[in-house]
């Protein structure tokens, strides 16, 4: 997740939440490099829920809650950010809880290790190329 960081290399939270207020009010549908994460990480979600009880989900970084949304169709899912308000607008009846995460250098959500390394966005290949390596 992208902070807003001062001069002295410090994060502003509240300039930080009125950032991603505003861009998520502006996101009226899923962008492609948002389309090819949802179907990577749902086929995983998908394989490894399938013979367990529902499990509790976590979606840290969830923006205005696409993916927090899609998954709690398999299990009990929270989304997790800096600004929830959009998303709790948007998909009345799932959880999201605001947090100010923007203060960790380093954050790891482990389904991201899980994710064919030919089919990532972040392997610098178009969101294209990667839906169509899923």
């Amino acid at each position: 997740m992208t902070s807003v960081v001062d001069k002295s290399g410090g994060s502003d939270s509240t300039e930080t939440k009125r950032y991603y207020d505003q861009l998520w009010r502006s996101r009226k549908r899923l962008h492609l490099e948002e389309k090819c994460r949802q179907r990577a990480i749902l086929s995983f979600v998908r394989k490894i829920s399938s013979d367990t009880a529902p499990p509790r989900i976590m979606d840290l970084g969830c923006g205005y809650g696409w993916l927090t949304k899609a998954l709690s169709k398999f299990g009990d899912a929270t989304g997790v950010d800096v600004s929830v308000d959009e998303a709790r607008k948007r998909y009345l009846g799932i959880k999201f809880q605001e947090a100010d995460i923007i203060h960790y250098e380093i954050m790891v959500a482990t389904i991201l290790l899980y994710l064919p390394s030919s089919g990532t966005y972040s392997s610098g290949k178009p969101a294209d190329v990667c839906i169509k390596n899923l």
